[in-house]
């Protein structure tokens, strides 16, 4: 609750209650951007007459299921509970019989991409917020809508000033970013002392095994708890936590992990525990970077590397920004203080990196196939001709007209539309002969006649309506389904260690176990414990067989047309 509006939201409050204008707003972390969706849905509300019809959808779109969560909570309170609006949350936390039978009675629907299926409407509005685009403008002029508006306002809006600080360590040339990593874990004690001024303290790990690491390391030396009132009510309160190792540094320490491997409840109680302040210090992945609302008075970016795909990765820009971005919220603070810790190699890197002017690129010609086919079987496209047109109305496009250079292209060329134009029909020829030698669109000879008619083949239109590819097990959307090293012994004893159950002395084969064993094959076993009815307790490997099996859903009913 606030008596008035800060300058963010009361800047665009005209546009956005008065009009029905498609808007994208970039701002500050921290400057009440939510609050700007709220006044949107309020309009709406109030342009209804509800008691008659109902009939509308509010979908609230965010990169991570914890701040659709934190939404869905705060707006069940707001909307629903006082206004009889239906809030639902639809993620890879939520049940599925509940998703599908509560979806279409719901109003608003907190969802991520991943698990979003909701089809657009013509009569839509939509309003795109975020903190790290500073070339938002050019997102404006590569949109599907006719007349979309942006507003642009700066750090020097933003409620708290955050200090930002950037710690460059030494690091051989022969030590890897493994070990580096974990060298961070015992210096992350005097970076607290130094700029946490006795206030919350949130760090980012790399991994989710790493944040117990971490966690594990500080506790040894240190204990967070302001007195005994604390503890005991920590004590209770940890009671109702699944993970023993969690609940012991909860209880012992005054110390919280956050992470997307853990039980829903245990996440929702660690973040409750930190919001009202009994947790002085919580080590977290990356699953509270974006926008959830956490009274951080220092964040701690631990390494600038995070574990992908069996290999570090740098994080990008926009993530960096993120996190530090979770510092010093209004409700909470009046200063913060964000830290980075790298190599002291790249520190100079960062300290460019935190002001934010490094411009958004387009990806689209990375994976332009399947946008092709969708719209070659919605008749948007029809000809190699208007393929390439299509293209011109995209970000890539915009893009490729101001920042050649980023997509390797050649400026020896004086006509710099000229090389432009050559780019964009070889990337669709590419693409467009991809299609036809996967079977998607028939056979023709496009290339000698750029207007000749492009047609999709039953597959083609089989896989543009199931947004598909590649079949289940084998599919690329699985890749990062990988082993964790805490789930081996799940998998193992799931898998029968590799041997084919058998049979004896008449009995049955036991029921806890799969029946085809297949070496390494995590996604198999997973896919058949579930059609087994074989319970699988741990989290994280529920949170992936629910994934399989939305996937799965698609594919048997493009199997049965």
């Amino acid at each position: 609750k606030f008596s008035f509006f800060n300058y963010v939201q009361s800047t665009v409050f005209n546009d956005v209650f008065y009009t029905n204008k498609n808007l994208v707003i970039t701002a500050p972390t921290s400057s009440g951007k939510t609050v700007i969706l709220e006044i949107a849905i309020i309009r709406l509300l109030g342009s209804l007459n509800f008691k008659l019809s109902n009939k509308f959808k509010i979908i609230y779109m965010a990169p991570i299921k914890a701040l659709c969560s934190e939404k869905y909570r705060d707006w069940y309170h707001k909307f629903e509970k006082l206004h009889n609006v239906k809030v639902v949350e639809l993620t890879g936390d939520t049940d599925t019989k509940f998703d599908y039978v509560s979806m279409d009675s719901a109003n608003i629907i907190c969802t991520t991409p991943t698990c979003s299926s909701i089809q657009n409407e013509n009569n839509l509005r939509f309003l795109a917020i975020s903190a790290t685009i500073p070339n938002i403008e050019d997102l404006t002029y590569s949109t599907f809508y006719s007349k979309l508006f942006y507003l642009r306002l700066n750090d020097a809006y933003r409620p708290v000033k955050l200090n930002k600080v950037v710690l460059g360590y030494y690091c051989s040339p022969k030590t890897s970013d493994f070990c580096f990593d974990l060298s961070l874990n015992y210096k992350l004690e005097q970076v607290i002392r130094q700029y946490s001024d006795s206030k919350p303290t949130l760090i980012f790990c790399s991994t989710r095994k790493g944040t117990i690491q971490a966690a594990q390391i500080l506790a040894k030396t240190n204990r967070y708890i302001r007195n005994q009132a604390t503890r005991d009510f920590l004590f209770d309160q940890a009671k109702s936590l699944k993970d023993p190792k969690i609940r012991e540094l909860v209880v012992n320490n005054g110390i919280g992990i956050h992470h997307a491997g853990m039980d829903s409840s245990d996440r929702a109680l660690i973040e409750n525990l930190f919001l009202t302040s009994n947790l002085y210090v919580l080590f977290s992945t990356s699953t509270l970077s974006i926008g959830v609302n956490l009274p951080a008075h220092l964040v701690i970016i631990k390494s600038t590397k995070y574990y992908f795909s069996n290999k570090f990765e740098n994080y990008s820009t926009t993530q960096i920004l993120q996190m530090i971005g979770r510092a010093g919220r209004p409700q909470f603070d009046t200063s913060a203080t964000a830290v980075i810790m790298t190599k002291h190699t790249d520190k100079f890197q960062y300290e460019t990196l935190i002001e934010g002017n490094q411009l958004i690129e387009s990806q689209l010609h990375k994976n332009l196939i399947e946008h092709l086919n969708v719209e070659i079987c919605l008749r948007t496209i029809g000809s190699l001709s208007e393929a390439i047109n299509w293209l011109k109305s995209t970000f890539l496009y915009t893009r490729l007209c101001k920042n050649p250079l980023h997509y390797d292209l050649n400026l020896k060329l004086k006509n710099k539309q000229e090389l432009i134009d050559k780019y964009l029909s070889e990337l669709c020829i590419e693409n467009l002969n991809k299609l036809m030698n996967f079977g998607l669109i028939e056979n023709c000879d496009f290339v000698n006649d750029p207007n000749h008619v492009l047609q999709p083949t039953q597959i083609g239109q089989l896989m543009a309506k199931y947004y598909l590819i590649v079949l289940l097990s084998e599919s690329r959307e699985f890749d990062d389904v990988k082993l964790r090293t805490s789930e081996k012994s799940i998998l193992n004893a799931l898998n029968n260690n590799g041997k084919v159950p058998k049979a004896k002395d008449g009995e049955p084969v036991d029921s806890k176990i799969i029946r085809y064993v297949l070496d390494g094959k995590i996604k198999n076993s997973l896919i058949q414990s579930l059609f087994g009815s074989i319970s699988v307790t741990d989290f994280s490997l529920n949170q992936d067989i629910y994934r399989i099996f939305r996937i799965a859903q698609r594919i048997s009913k493009c199997a049965l047309e």
